[in-house]
């Protein structure tokens, strides 16, 4: 997700409340309202026993409770993603 106001914030909360992941792209929001939408990741992930991840800047992954994500890098790591669809 790329919100572009903190009204989005609701969109972003429901697809994690159904256990999905959720990329948060921050990159174009200033600098005020991102430091909001983390603190709204930070409490929604805490309150429901989830994790942020930083990605790179400005770009977090949101991950539900009970969901692991490898931190490999490389090519490996996006095959297994892709071809492990089950």
């Amino acid at each position: 997700m790329s919100p572009k106001s903190f009204e989005e914030a609701q969109d972003l909360a429901d697809h994690f409340k159904r256990q999905q992941l959720v990329f948060v792209d921050l990159r174009n929001l200033d600098d005020a309202l991102s430091k909001r939408m983390v603190d709204f990741c930070a409490g929604l992930t805490y309150a429901l026993g989830g994790q942020v991840r930083p990605i790179v800047d400005r770009l977090f992954l949101l991950t539900p409770h009970g969901v692991e994500v490898s931190d490999c890098e490389g090519e490996q790591f996006a095959e297994r993603v892709f071809f492990n669809q089950s």
